[in-house]
């Protein structure tokens, strides 16, 4: 007797962000993250080994007295930044009422004028003021009100009473969908993007995309299969 059977398979992709390893053109190169264009090769260079204001940058690097070093939060090295810089370097948040920059260990701990910035680990605090909270958010599922997942549009939505992460397909508007580094506006419609379909190097760059020597390409490393839904029916006999 012949027998069928349906197995649903689903095949996963495992991404990672652009390496600078990825780069050829020296131009291309220098404008990608902390990369630098060093005998011939593109690859990562440590703070200390940056000699270019421009590409000693927050939250990793930061420019002083003429040179480039590795930030690292500290009560003072917090206090020594700009109103403008405080929020961007991670272990920092800026104190509205006593107007300096201190140092970030806990968000829970903060007061609603506090509660901004990120924390040492990369994540930021988001406030809630209707319930007086500061709360560390993880990913979009981790916000525990409604007030503060609507504060994270476009990246979150909140959908029967709880927070879940964007879908691009979701998004209804052209400003909302370019929020989000891999969705991408076409054709009036908010999709993921296809970076091999950009032509222009501002649009491309980004965790999602590299842009080098004139063509738009994939950050995402294919460790396995593409996403995909399949149905596989197998004969055999009884």
């Amino acid at each position: 007797m012949w027998k069928t059977i349906t197995l649903f398979i689903l095949f996963v992709t495992i991404n990672g962000q652009c390496s600078c390893s990825k780069f050829t053109d020296q131009s291309s190169c220098f404008a990608y993250g902390y990369c630098l264009f060093v005998n011939g090769v593109c690859s990562e260079q440590k703070c200390e080994a940056i000699p270019y204001q421009e590409k000693c940058k927050s939250p990793l690097c930061l420019w002083k007295d003429d040179k480039c070093s590795t930030f690292k939060a500290y009560e003072e090295t917090c206090q020594a930044l700009l109103p403008q810089q405080c929020t961007q370097y991670q272990g920092c948040y800026y104190d509205y009422t006593n107007l300096k920059c201190s140092i970030n260990k806990d968000c829970s701990s903060l007061k609603i004028d506090q509660c901004n910035g990120k924390l040492q680990n990369g994540n930021s605090c988001v406030a809630d003021p209707f319930n007086n909270r500061c709360q560390e958010m993880t990913d979009c599922k981790s916000l525990t009100t409604e007030f503060m997942c609507l504060s994270q549009f476009p990246q979150c939505k909140y959908v029967d009473s709880t927070c879940q992460p964007q879908v691009c397909t979701d998004i209804k508007d052209n400003i909302s969908c370019t929020f989000i580094d891999e969705c991408q506006w076409n054709h009036d419609k908010c999709q993921y993007k296809n970076c091999q379909s950009i032509a222009f190097g501002y649009l491309c760059n980004g965790n999602t995309c590299g842009f080098d020597k004139n063509k738009c390409f994939a950050c995402f490393e294919q460790y396995s299969y593409q996403l995909f839904v399949g149905l596989i029916s197998l004969l055999f006999i009884l």
